[in-house]
């Protein structure tokens, strides 16, 4: 079989990379192979003469323990299919010297090592070109993308800044468009947007790939207001037209604007949802004058922004522009879960009922639309809808998949006496995951049985799983409704603690409803005053419900004052100072 030539093995890599979910280590390694045949190619035409010797690829956990195999083509196919795994190396020996590339992947400690090695005289014998670095960064930036360990991104944020060094020898870095798009796509998928901004900022020419991948960076990382000023530059600039990826990175950080809040949420404001509204509505309509809306990936993004920022008219105008042959289970997935965030959710099951009706054309359910579909029925408390929900998932063959097992656990835990089953579905779930974990604990806590709470919280823990916030928050909920203050305050410390778990407005809101339970309401206060970003009126409504508990005025008058600064149009802070007050005319307007 012939060989396939550098160009093709870098772009099968880039194809994968992109397009799988891939470990880490399969990640890293298909690279390594591509560049192994990229060298070998022109090894095997010039190396006998020149003298050279092409070791094997090798292949195991230690450099003292190669699997069958290695060595061979079908070995590297092996690992590439995940047979095989550990480390992969190739050698050049030239003289004295030896030059190698070499991928240590160890999954089970978190760590990766991605590294060019010197010859044995401490020398390299050979400089990369544009291409082996192109394919270096590319592994790089798929360890980045596709982990979510910080401990490892930043090991592939040092590999690729080493990289980076060897182009900066060469002056690659500025000199060649593709190597410089592909370190603004490395450091913007490790997340140190500051060297991509860096990398960019000093690039002579920029293209699409370049901008489109700041423009992701921005994005994921938390900045979607940087990420849409950065687009609004790429269309003012008129050098370089987006593409469809290009829109659906710069329509999605119009969806994360709008659901950036202190704790996940929408908009804090109506008036800044309907500022997210417009801007979507800008990049719709340049989307359009391109010809890139028809893009069905693009579409998609549309319905979901326009879902998200309060356009459900202009979600469903979308949705219906898509012909039923190009509709995707994505697309069905985002208008379903759009009507679910509007409050719904029996359009949404109506939804489910065309979709299924159009069996015949080739559309069926899929995991997303049932994960819809149960929300919905949680919505509605419709038992029964659910039940058929689970009978469907069961009859495609979809009830192990770990997003319906767990939205069918969360289900039935809001639906009145069904811990039964909700437990049953847990137990029949091979190897639970965290999201399986925290339904059944918020099932548990929703129908006020701390024991089992507090149990299931340390079992957890026992599987070897870490809590994130979402577990935190039903446990602190138990806490709070079971009187269990001490206990709740320790539990919120020790999340608190955890340099991994920032907890949310939930989380505070949780505690501070604890402590007015409890008449430590000036604590609650601290704790307000305490918390990053300004509390909502929900919060301090929280207190003053607890002072009319208390009858505390002088707290109750601090909470009224601060609810007025946020939100004076409510009517039940002015109800609940009127009965603090007990009819008092000293109430302040």
């Amino acid at each position: 079989m012939r060989a396939l030539s550098s160009i093709g093995w870098i772009a099968t890599t880039w194809w994968h990379g992109r397009a799988c979910c891939w470990d880490t280590l399969r990640a890293a390694t298909i690279v390594i192979w591509s560049l192994r045949w990229s060298f070998s190619t022109r090894c095997s035409r010039k190396g006998a003469r020149r003298g050279w010797k092409t070791e094997a690829l090798e292949f195991g956990e230690s450099e003292d323990d190669p699997l069958p195999g290695s060595g061979t083509r079908s070995g590297a196919r092996d690992l590439l299919r995940g047979r095989a795994g550990g480390r992969v190396r190739e050698v050049w020996k030239h003289g004295g010297c030896s030059t190698s590339f070499r991928a240590n992947a160890l999954p089970q400690h978190g760590r990766a090592q991605l590294s060019f090695a010197r010859g044995d005289d401490g020398k390299r014998s050979w400089s990369p070109n544009p291409r082996t670095l192109v394919g270096a960064l590319m592994a790089c930036s798929s360890i980045g993308q596709q982990v979510d360990d910080p401990g490892l991104k930043l090991v592939s944020l040092e590999k690729g800044m080493a990289i980076h060094r060897e182009a900066a020898k060469l002056g690659l870095d500025t000199s060649d468009l593709f190597v410089a798009s592909t370190l603004v796509d490395m450091y913007s998928s490790c997340g140190s947007l500051a060297d991509a901004r860096a990398v960019f900022d000093r690039m002579a020419i920029h293209n699409v790939v370049c901008w489109t991948s700041l423009l992701l960076g921005l994005s994921e990382n938390g900045e979607p207001e940087l990420a849409l000023e950065l687009f609004e530059s790429m269309v003012a600039s008129s050098s370089v037209l987006p593409n469809a990826r290009t829109f659906r990175v710069a329509l999605s950080a119009c969806t994360s604007l709008a659901s950036k809040d202190g704790d996940g949420g929408k908009c804090g404001s109506s008036s800044k949802l309907q500022q997210c509204l417009e801007r979507g509505r800008r990049i719709h309509r340049r989307a359009m004058e391109l010809g890139h809306d028809t893009d069905i990936f693009v579409a998609n993004t549309l319905i979901d922004m326009y879902a998200k920022c309060g356009g459900l008219s202009d979600a469903k105008l979308v949705f219906n522009s898509i012909g039923q042959q190009q509709r995707t289970p994505v697309s069905w997935h985002a208008m379903m879960l759009g009507f679910v965030e509007n409050e719904q959710h029996q359009q949404a099951l109506d939804l489910l009922e065309e979709m299924l009706a159009l069996g015949g054309g080739g559309v069926s359910s899929s995991p997303l639309t049932i994960v819809a579909a149960l929300m919905a029925s949680s919505g509605l408390a419709s038992l029964d809808s659910g039940r058929k929900l689970h009978a469907l998932a069961c009859r495609d063959g979809f009830q192990s998949d770990a997003a319906v097992a767990s939205s069918l656990i969360d289900f039935y835990g809001k639906c009145g006496s069904s811990m039964v089953v909700a437990h049953h579905v847990f137990d029949s779930t091979t190897s639970p995951a965290l999201p399986h974990w925290n339904a059944l604990v918020s099932g548990y806590s929703r129908h006020g049985d701390p024991a089992r709470v507090f149990e299931l919280f340390r079992e957890l823990q026992k599987e070897g799983l870490d809590p994130d916030a979402a577990t935190f928050l039903p446990v602190l909920a138990a806490c709070s409704h079971a009187g269990l203050v001490d206990r709740g305050t320790k539990i919120f410390e020790a999340m608190v603690a955890s340099s991994s778990i920032a907890p949310g407005i939930a989380h505070y809101t949780c505690v501070i409803d604890m402590l007015g339970r409890d008449n430590r309401l000036r604590e609650a206060v601290e704790m307000i005053e305490s918390m990053p970003g300004r509390a909502d009126a929900a919060v301090w409504t929280s207190v003053l419900a607890a002072c009319k508990k208390w009858k505390n005025v002088e707290v109750a008058k601090l909470a009224f004052g601060k609810i007025m600064e946020v939100d004076g149009k409510s009517a039940s802070p002015y109800v609940l100072m009127a009965t603090i007050y007990g009819g008092d005319q000293n109430l302040e307007s």
